[in-house]
């Protein structure tokens, strides 16, 4: 027969002290957090690839155009002066709207300038040949969308910039796909994206390497 203190010693330790609990909790917030971790930089993966390759239908469509027609897909008077276009700068002038109308072959081109005035750009595609093909996206997707804009896997437009010479002179694009080691050089066009935090570079650099930005040259 135990003793009455015996049966006490005993109940003492049927549960868990407050610090194993702490010890447990902090191991499940470790590995919750580690997870989510990887949950986001798979994600991110998965949207950077998805940028890309909507990067390289863009480029199937302009490298198309550009072969039957020997002149980008800007209105004559961007040719004949010489100056490089950017399409989807969230601080530009033009949207990605124009650019989509005159590759896809669409039935309203026209070029509308920051001034507002417009103009029919329909002589870039007489024919309407259909050098682009997008499906509408869904949000979160990179793609088309209804309002006939490119955008990126986060919701921005996707930035394009077209040279107007196509004699192998340096595109400018001011600044805007430059990081500190890589700029365009005498490419006809090029495409990039600032990512997922919308930040050219690192943030506290302009640096690409280690960036989520995403561009295709």
């Amino acid at each position: 027969m135990h003793s009455p203190s015996h049966l006490h010693t005993q109940n003492r330790y049927t549960g868990f002290t407050l610090v194993e609990l702490l010890v447990v909790i902090a191991i499940i917030a470790v590995l919750a957090a580690l997870t989510f971790s990887v949950i986001n930089r798979a994600i991110l993966k998965g949207q950077q690839a998805s940028c890309l390759n909507l990067m390289r239908n863009v480029e199937v469509g302009m490298e198309s155009y550009l072969i039957e027609h020997n002149r980008p897909p800007l209105p004559r008077e961007k040719i004949q002066g010489g100056h490089d276009t950017l399409f989807g700068d969230s601080g530009g002038k033009y949207s990605t709207a124009p650019i989509v109308a005159v590759l896809a072959g669409g039935e309203a081109m026209t070029w509308v300038e920051d001034t507002g005035d417009e103009s029919d750009i329909s002589y870039l595609n007489p024919n309407g040949v259909q050098y682009l093909e997008l499906t509408l996206a869904n949000k979160g997707e990179a793609g088309l969308r209804e309002d006939g804009k490119i955008y990126d896997p986060w919701a921005r437009e996707l930035m394009i910039g077209v040279n107007a010479r196509l004699n192998g002179d340096p595109l400018t694009t001011y600044g805007l796909a430059e990081w500190q080691e890589i700029k365009p050089r005498d490419q006809d066009f090029v495409m990039w994206s600032y990512g997922a935090d919308g930040v050219k570079g690192k943030g506290e650099s302009e640096s690409f390497s280690g960036s989520d930005d995403v561009k295709s040259f």
